[in-house]
């Protein structure tokens, strides 16, 4: 029995809190614009009308709640072509422009955009290898993400070519240390990063299967 309950368990607690958090972000969402789009529905006849396990009242918060995810929805995609034309990028280089002079805000912004257009830009190389590296020290060996060439302010003291290593702490990927290592130093590894950060976040529980590592070299890099 409790083994059975255990199992249950494990195939519940993932489900139960994909839809608390899906539910938590739509209503954060369409809670600022409930009420608006509320009086809209209730003037048409059609959103009163009771539907299977809802009420009309519950059948109209749920129709107001997808209206309002359908038109952020549309909102976001025509920004999104709006900033493709020449006016609208003009409009987003000024206001670049006024941040970048606003002191303490100016650094914080600029951090900001940096990072976020390294996540998304397609033909970006960030974070695409997964590498093995010594840290904290050369008798362990730790998981890392692969970043970029150091720049020659890196180099030019330490005498040799060194790359940016991102290694992030577990369970929470999101912070952790950038180290710049001589590359005869790093090992690649047969692993997705996807794998990596699933192997990092349940800390060594979730095993991404046999790792076969070899040596980067300079080509390769």
């Amino acid at each position: 029995m409790k083994r059975n309950f255990l199992t249950g368990l494990v195939i519940l607690i993932p489900i139960a809190l994909t839809i608390i958090i899906v539910l938590l972000v739509v209503d954060i969402l369409t809670q600022p614009f409930m009420g608006g789009m509320e009086q809209l529905l209730g003037k048409v006849s059609i959103f009163h009308k009771n539907i299977p396990l809802f009420s009309s009242e519950q059948a109209l918060r749920a129709w107001s709640r997808m209206a309002i995810l359908v038109s952020l929805f549309l909102f976001v995609f025509i920004l999104g072509i709006f900033a493709r034309w020449f006016v609208f990028n003009t409009l987003v280089n000024l206001g670049d422009k006024i941040l970048h002079r606003i002191p303490i805000i100016n650094k914080l912004y600029k951090t900001l955009k940096e990072v976020t257009k390294v996540i998304f830009t397609s033909d970006s190389r960030a974070f695409k290898d997964v590498v093995m590296v010594p840290f904290p020290n050369h008798h362990t060996f730790c998981l890392g993400l692969l970043s970029r060439d150091s720049p020659n302010l890196y180099n030019e003291p330490a005498k040799k070519e060194l790359t940016a290593v991102f290694i992030p702490t577990t369970p929470n990927p999101t912070t952790g240390y950038l180290i710049q290592y001589p590359k005869d130093e790093i090992k690649k590894i047969n692993m997705t990063v996807e794998e990596a950060l699933k192997f990092i976040v349940s800390c060594g529980m979730v095993s991404p299967g046999e790792i076969n590592a070899k040596f980067l070299s300079t080509k390769s890099l």
